[in-house]
């Protein structure tokens, strides 16, 4: 096993997925308000207690499976794809970002299917609301997953909850757009909503409000993750 975290193999990958699972589910609450502000921007509390507990465990396991599968799926295929493109740049951690954007669009179109669970509470999801919602899904794990192992790879010499949770919150802020226009899409279909609006629409309060939720779950969430790889791995 090597100290970066995105090791050799399947082993690692599934390491981390299995970090990931068991960290999601007790991270859900944060998660979830996180959907809510993005979504309805409303005030987050008042609306997270009022979902019933049942929705509440239906969420917690959509978001421990995508989450879960996530760490799998970004690990693993972006180790695989630096194989294959086997040091394009001069640049170990300019490598990984690139393998790990490719990863993330690779990977979108399975996320998608557990985010509209999430998001949607409750509501079926249906095909065109999948199709609405796959470009936002793959450009917002592209955009992720590459500048998550770009800054993985920076801080290799840190423990896993330290890399992870720099890392998670890096990529949060890069990604952070795609992220808003993917939540906001889903919660809204079938009315169209562009990339183009949410970007126009989106001053810098209400920018630096949705990274800090945002950037308070996925650190959150990544810390949990490797804290539970640094103390049981």
């Amino acid at each position: 096993m090597t100290n970066d975290g995105s090791t050799r193999g399947a082993s690692v990958p599934l390491e981390n997925a299995t970090c990931r699972f068991s960290a999601s589910f007790f991270t859900w609450p944060v998660e979830k308000s996180k959907l809510i502000f993005q979504a309805e921007g409303v005030p987050v509390f008042s609306r997270l207690f009022a979902i019933p507990l049942r929705s509440h465990l239906q969420g917690a396991l959509a978001s421990c499976t995508q989450r879960g599968s996530s760490a799998f799926l970004m690990f693993y295929l972006q180790h695989e794809i630096n194989i294959i493109t086997n040091n394009v740049t001069p640049y170990k951690a300019l490598d990984e970002g690139l393998a790990g954007v490719l990863a993330g669009l690779v990977s979108g179109p399975f996320h998608t299917y557990w985010e509209l669970m999430k998001v949607r509470i409750g509501q079926p999801v249906t095909i065109p609301v999948y199709r609405a919602a796959l470009a936002p899904m793959m450009l917002r794990h592209g955009v992720f997953d590459g500048s998550f192992f770009f800054v993985n790879e920076i801080l290799s010499e840190y423990s896993s909850a330290v890399r992870f949770s720099s890392a998670a919150a890096a990529a949060s802020f890069c990604n952070l757009v795609f992220d808003v226009w993917k939540t906001q899409r889903m919660h809204r279909f079938p009315q169209p909503t562009s990339f183009w609006f949410v970007v126009s629409s989106m001053r810098m309060s209400s920018f630096l409000s949705n990274y800090a939720i945002k950037g308070l779950d996925l650190s959150f969430n990544w810390f949990m993750v490797g804290l539970i790889k640094d103390c049981f791995m």
